[in-house]
């Protein structure tokens, strides 16, 4: 024969089930706030990666100019 539930543990069944029911909720802001810097995290890494290259690509030509410059000297002085 089953027992009934009393009033106090179906009242604190209840309150278990919504502690269960925020729990998830909060895991779920949690995922979403993680997930969310994640993006913020790659999209930042990227734009440092282009900038990286940038700045190589202008020191590159700097460098290149700095040969031509020096060619033509021992060209002329040569």
């Amino acid at each position: 024969m089953r027992e009934r539930e009393r009033p106090v543990d179906r009242h604190r069944h209840c309150s278990l089930h919504l502690l269960a029911n925020l729990d998830v909720n909060e895991c779920s802001g949690a995922s979403v706030a993680a997930a969310n810097a994640k993006l913020l995290a790659d999209e930042e890494e990227r734009e440092i990666k282009h900038l990286v290259a940038s700045i190589i690509d202008y020191q590159m030509k700097k460098l290149y100019s700095k040969l031509e410059h020096f060619a033509k000297l021992l060209a002329v002085g040569g």
